[in-house]
């Protein structure tokens, strides 16, 4: 009879030592995830202030004076470039139980 008991607590104490390690597990993949999605943020809005740069730098480096029609025509470039940005949709990633359960 002992020995019946010993099994039963030997499985619970492994089911409880499988789930600590799967919530340590995730919680490591979620936080080295947000960090990627950090970095790919930043990369891409670095990218976005060179591209705008170099449209002011472009324009504004031309030889010969500059009008405020000059101007114009490099805020709306400039303005343009945003609103293209703006108007895309994005997907914001979830990381919730439900996709557990779908893979199931």
């Amino acid at each position: 009879m002992d020995e019946n008991i010993n099994v039963v607590e030997d499985t619970t104490n492994e089911e409880t030592a499988t789930n600590d390690v799967e919530n340590e597990f995730k919680t490591k993949v979620e936080n080295v995830v947000e960090k990627i999605r950090t970095q790919a943020l930043l990369l891409g809005a670095r990218s976005m202030c060179v591209t705008i740069a170099n449209m002011i730098d472009g324009d504004i480096n031309k030889p010969g004076k500059r009008s405020m029609a000059d101007m114009r025509r490099i805020v709306k470039k400039v303005r343009d470039f945003c609103q293209t940005a703006i108007n895309h949709t994005v997907e914001t990633p979830s990381f919730d139980d439900e996709e557990e359960k779908t893979d199931e």
